[in-house]
């Protein structure tokens, strides 16, 4: 099982390391840097398998956590924060430690190295899912995230 576990977190790693990507989004997260300075993405060099936490282990539970960072111009991690994660409270330690492991060939813009704002879904799944699958899932996990949020708050009833 263990050898599984680790194959399945292999393979969600190395696919989302090709779908890494420049946010351009516009928010409060580290103004400073500028979203348009790089015209080439930060390229992984070194990717790490984030450890799977016994938690979700013990009780079978998935998710898909989606991390934000910057790739600096040296290529290293700094400020990692949860962007998203899907269930809340299980997988957020590992992804953060798995990301600040990795190494980046960082941004450039006009052939010179740029602080660059990222993101990397990071898959905690069981078995080997191909990208539709982990697409689906992941909407399946916000919808369902959704609904137990409005059921806890008593307003399922209200939303419809």
């Amino acid at each position: 099982m263990k050898k599984y576990i680790f194959f399945a977190t292999i393979v969600a790693v190395i696919f989302f390391s090709f779908i890494l990507y420049a946010s351009e989004n516009e928010d409060s997260y580290h103004p400073e840097i500028d979203r348009f300075a790089s015209d080439t993405p930060p390229v992984v060099i070194k990717q790490v398998n984030p450890s799977y936490p016994w938690k979700a282990m013990r009780e079978l539970i998935e998710g898909v956590v989606i991390v934000k960072f910057i790739v600096n111009k040296e290529g290293n991690i700094e400020d990692p924060i949860i962007e998203e994660s899907v269930p809340l409270g299980y997988f957020e330690d590992a992804a953060i430690e798995a990301i600040y492991k990795y190494q980046f060939k960082p941004a450039t813009g006009n052939g010179v190295p740029v602080d660059c704002i990222a993101n990397l879904p990071v898959i905690f799944a069981f078995g080997d899912l191909h990208a539709r699958e982990l697409s689906i899932r992941l909407e399946a996990y916000r919808a369902w995230d959704y609904g137990v949020t409005l059921l806890e708050k008593a307003e399922y009833l209200k939303s419809n």
